[in-house]
């Protein structure tokens, strides 16, 4: 017995050991799970929600390992995203086995109380990511006016906290949500989470002002960053251009791309695809 307990605690403590020898590489939603259960066992096991199920551990583990006001903004995003995924999933009926269907009502209410509770820690905090999330989440003016009192400061230098102010000024001010949403793209640095509605925005906005070369180039920017509201048989529905107009787009697209991939992107609302 002394022997078996010796050996499983050897291979336990191996086990740590290679995990942390990974450590150079972000670890596989297994790893978080197999060594982290707590970031896994409160969400569903079934195959429902699969992608915001992935993205929620992976959230979970970046805030554990850091607990920065960005990983909390991505958290209670990615959080809300696997809710409201949940809330579908939990009134589909599984006819053949009910105790999935109940797994997934307990994953969709294990999913509001830690939405609540990660929301209340984040009323407390006065980070400027966590002040848009105040506004936008629960409606806290004050907090609106503070972060929008931080705009031209060094502290918003940041690409999530300018999707951030390009998000507000999408109704008001489209010129200025424009240059929040380029000064993203510029900020974006390759190692970090890419946003893919800021493509996603620009493709939108172009095609609202009948620019299709813009939108095309930013739909496929979009897709190849995985975006999953656009497709390119999409495009080529709505924008009709021969072969040849099609390929000079995407060659402008693939040096968007390689562009952000190597910190070298530098457009402008006046500028697009100015890339040095």
């Amino acid at each position: 017995m002394q022997t078996r307990l010796l050996l499983t605690v050897v291979a336990t403590s191996a086990a740590a050991l290679l995990f942390v020898a990974c450590s150079d590489r972000p670890p596989t939603v297994d790893e978080i799970c197999q060594h982290s259960p707590e970031l896994c066992t409160d969400l569903n096991q079934d195959g429902w929600c699969y992608t915001e199920r992935r993205i929620l551990i992976k959230s979970r583990y970046n805030f554990q390992q850091q607990a920065s006001p960005r990983h909390h903004f991505l958290l209670l995003r990615d959080l809300k995203d696997y809710s409201q995924c949940m809330e579908l999933a939990s009134i589909v009926e599984h006819r053949n086995e009910k105790q999935k269907q109940s797994q997934r009502i307990e994953a969709y209410l294990n999913s509001l109380e830690r939405l609540q509770q990660l929301g209340d820690q984040a009323m407390q905090s006065d980070a400027p990511i966590l002040l848009y999330w105040r506004w936008a989440n629960r409606g806290d003016t004050k907090a609106l006016q503070q972060f929008l009192q931080l705009r031209d400061t060094p502290a918003v230098q940041d690409h999530v906290l300018q999707h951030a102010f390009a998000s507000y000024y999408a109704k008001t001010n489209e010129q200025q949500m424009l240059e929040h949403l380029y000064r993203s793209l510029r900020l974006y640095q390759p190692d970090e989470r890419f946003i893919v509605e800021v493509p996603e925005s620009l493709l939108t906005y172009y095609l609202q002002h009948d620019d299709v070369a813009a939108a095309y180039i930013w739909s496929r920017v979009a897709i190849e960053f995985g975006s999953e509201t656009i497709t390119e048989d999409d495009m080529h529905a709505i924008i009709n251009a021969d072969k040849a107009t099609y390929e000079g787009w995407q060659d402008v697209a693939d040096s968007v791309i390689e562009a952000l991939n190597s910190d070298a992107f530098k457009g402008r609302p006046d500028a697009p695809w100015q890339l040095n």
